[in-house]
């Protein structure tokens, strides 16, 4: 997978789910997305969904899952360590998972993606970095889309 400055990003490992858990269910915003604990060893275990993480000094500071369905492409359980949201290493983070999510969907076939986001007003912010990011737009409340570039 790609490094960055002190950063890696890789493919989770089976020993890595229940820290993913651990980390995803303990959100500092007090609002954990969907259901970890069912959702993350589910998506090991899908043969279309591929998990993504960031490692700095051995610790692993962000995540993001990407599937497919055979028409879409599918991002969530976008994560970063709180320690780490308002300074540089986002921007490494954030930009390290999603163009390895963004290639093992091209690799897939996938034209259009889903990124799902939470509703809360919270996610505003996170909302306009995606659209100024990725060129997203959103289709409901908590569904934003985007095109994948040939």
């Amino acid at each position: 997978m790609r490094n960055l400055p002190d950063l890696i990003i890789r493919y989770a490992v089976e020993t890595d789910i229940e820290e993913l858990v651990t980390l995803l269910s303990g959100d500092i915003t007090g609002h954990p997305p969907n259901d970890p604990p069912h959702d993350v060893p589910a998506t090991f275990r899908c043969p279309a969904a591929q998990i993504f993480i960031a490692e700095r000094d051995g610790e692993i500071v962000g995540t993001l899952t990407a599937s497919w369905n055979g028409r879409n492409g599918e991002l969530r359980y976008f994560w970063v360590a709180h320690s780490l949201r308002r300074t540089r290493w986002l921007h490494y983070i954030f930009n390290g998972l999603f163009d390895a999510a963004i290639e093992y969907l091209r690799i897939a076939g996938m034209q259009r993606v889903l990124l799902f986001v939470r509703s809360e007003s919270v996610s505003q912010r996170h909302i306009r970095m995606y659209m100024r990011k990725l060129d997203a737009h959103v289709v409901d409340p908590v569904v934003m889309a985007f095109s994948l570039k040939s």
